[in-house]
């Protein structure tokens, strides 16, 4: 799979995902399904 590359920290998407705030304007979609699914950070 090709992407274009993204530019954000993971700390910032942990941080958010840790103060269960969305994702959805730093990752794509299929991203946060990804990180969701697999429970990462």
């Amino acid at each position: 799979m090709l992407i274009d590359a993204l530019d954000i920290a993971s700390t910032d998407v942990r941080e958010r995902i840790k103060r269960s705030d969305s994702i959805k304007d730093l990752v794509p979609d299929q991203v946060e399904l990804y990180i969701k699914e697999n429970k990462l950070y």
